[in-house]
């Protein structure tokens, strides 16, 4: 098991800049909030609209931006944000899309269709969903993105998914009950991109707030810290079992390995011992004593 810890351990080196667009009800500003009351890393996130990030030079100011709907096809949109998205992230940006987004771009034709499908790790298609009490399975744990965290029952009315994957992306997540379903994707060939099914951005009446802290929220904060480029840490082994403090119930054993969320370009970046206290890995309450690993690697 692979457990990421992000600043839980040390302080995260580099600041994530993350855009949020949204449009009409969508919860873009709560999003934005959720961001920068973080966790495991350092997010200085912006709610900002389609017309705030469609020229070169306002995308510069961020590492990542968060695509969405609200559930309603009014996220404002437009053909020259998606161009400008497409050719930063051909140049290193990383994107996010999440749920409604399969849903919002259905209806996009021409350049503008084309330019919303590859910012995303997915193929365009019908957008699916399940309802309300479904589970999304992590099919794999090993990715920064996924690290630490087991299937989960989500919160909100509904996950949305996508039939099938662009040829570069892996699939880390996929909706309970549908085998080929993609609900947690990313891909890194041109820059970063990472589709999360769950419904960050849609309107309040979609009952997304139980997404804004807990498993869903460390979802979130790994998949945009791995876009952003956030995803190569110093990595460590326990050598033993760590002990539970105030509750916490996901206190990693020995033979685990911890992501500490320390930016590294090569293992000898990182210290070769880690030890301390760190926060419960699933946000749970209370912490975890006695972490002692060794050095791994950098990845």
């Amino acid at each position: 098991m692979v457990v990421s810890l992000g600043a839980g351990v040390t302080p995260a080196s580099a600041q994530v800049r993350v855009a949020v667009v949204f449009g009409g009800n969508m919860t873009g500003p709560d999003c934005a909030a959720q961001l920068n009351d973080d966790t495991f890393f350092d997010f200085e996130a912006s709610a900002v609209g389609a017309a705030d990030v469609d020229e070169a030079g306002e995308l510069a100011q961020y590492d990542a931006v968060i695509l969405g709907d609200g559930g309603n096809r009014q996220a404002a949109y437009t053909p020259q944000m998606f161009a400008a998205i497409r050719e930063w992230m051909d140049q290193g940006g990383g994107v996010v899309s999440v749920g409604w987004y399969n849903y919002g771009t259905d209806t996009y034709q021409g350049q503008m269709a084309l330019d919303a499908d590859y910012v995303a790790p997915f193929l365009d298609g019908p957008y699916r969903f399940l309802g309300r009490g479904g589970t999304l399975e992590i099919l794999d744990d090993s990715h920064p993105i996924t690290a630490g965290i087991a299937s989960f029952n989500y919160n909100g009315n509904n996950l949305e998914w996508a039939t099938a994957l662009d040829e570069n992306a892996t699939r880390l997540g996929r909706a309970g009950g549908q085998a080929d379903s993609v609900a947690v994707a990313y891909q890194e060939e041109n820059g970063r991109s990472v589709y999360l099914g769950g419904l960050y951005l849609a309107q309040p009446g979609y009952n997304n707030g139980g997404l804004r802290s807990g498993i869903e929220d460390q979802l979130l904060e790994q998949a945009v810290a791995w876009a952003g480029g956030g995803g190569t840490s110093c990595n460590y082994r326990l050598k033993k079992d760590t002990k539970s403090k105030g509750g916490c119930e996901a206190c990693p054993s020995g033979g685990d390995v911890i992501s500490s969320g320390v930016e590294c370009e090569e293992s000898a970046d990182c210290a070769k011992k880690l030890r301390g206290t760190i926060p419960c890995p699933d946000r749970g309450p209370g912490v975890c004593k006695k972490v002692k690993g060794k050095r791994t690697d950098c990845s």
